[in-house]
């Protein structure tokens, strides 16, 4: 460390500092919170194929991440996490093995998409974090619009995001089940976005060239909440694009503490 630069240690020393004196209650309440908050929260076994779980005492973030029908981020999910900084945080992701857009069956904990959100909910209460936020990719980005605006989350990452679905043709390329249901509200996410929980914000990514996600984020621009960011680029795997221009690292600087 070169003669008068300050240690990441004591920054985050006299930032804390500057919060007691500054904002003593504040202060007092994220110390209580700290003491409120799990150390550990056990998976139960017959999730564990489906849900990864990584609580973090020393952050006050969440994270839950929703892969695509590949069952990755489009790269390998410890890829995404550390370019991310999601590692940092608090972390639940799941993945569908059903590939039914988390409407159906993930596991026996979750059966349906009631069942699904509700456990979400008690991940949510259990980890008791300060700020939540959702991210996912194709399929798993059309997750996190809909349980993020269930949630209430503060923020979703969505990365080239279907929003409208035509459920027999889903039915039909993945050979769903005869109990797999799409509600009306979710086969089109403007139906179930103009009724605005007066909170989340929503961060859509695509690739601007790329005919059918340009179409399917557009769908979206003038819902409450939407901000699109299109990039340049024809491909459907527009977290290769954001990782190649530097954009990934900076994912979520719209979160309230960096």
């Amino acid at each position: 460390m070169k003669y008068g630069q300050m240690s990441s240690n004591r920054k985050y020393f006299f930032s804390k500092l500057r919060t007691i004196r500054d904002n003593p209650r504040r202060a007092v309440s994220l110390a209580l919170d700290r003491f409120k908050r799990p150390v550990k929260i056990e998976v139960p076994p017959r999730e564990k194929s489906t849900v990864l779980l990584r609580a973090n005492k020393n952050s006050n973030r969440l994270y839950f991440v929703f892969t695509g029908v590949a069952q990755n981020l489009m790269m390998h999910p410890s890829s995404f996490f550390n370019k991310t900084g999601i590692w940092d945080h608090n972390l639940v992701m799941l993945r569908d093995p059903s590939k039914g857009l988390y409407q159906g069956n993930i596991s026996e904990e979750m059966p349906d998409f009631l069942s699904t959100k509700a456990r979400l909910l008690d991940y949510k209460k259990q980890l008791n974090c300060e700020e939540v936020y959702c991210v996912g990719t194709s399929a798993g980005a059309y997750a996190a619009i809909v349980f993020g605006h269930y949630m209430e989350v503060d923020a979703v990452s969505a990365l080239a995001a279907p929003t409208k679905i035509n459920a027999a043709r889903m039915r039909r390329n993945y050979s769903l089940s005869r109990s797999w249901k799409l509600p009306a509200i979710h086969s089109d996410l403007t139906k179930l976005l103009a009724n605005y929980n007066g909170k989340t914000k929503y961060h859509l990514y695509y690739c601007k060239d790329h005919q059918h996600d340009n179409e399917q984020a557009e769908r979206l621009s003038s819902c409450s909440g939407v901000t699109l960011h299109p990039q340049e680029g024809d491909t459907h795997v527009v977290v290769k694009i954001l990782e190649k221009s530097g954009q990934l690292e900076t994912l979520f600087h719209f979160a309230k503490n960096i």
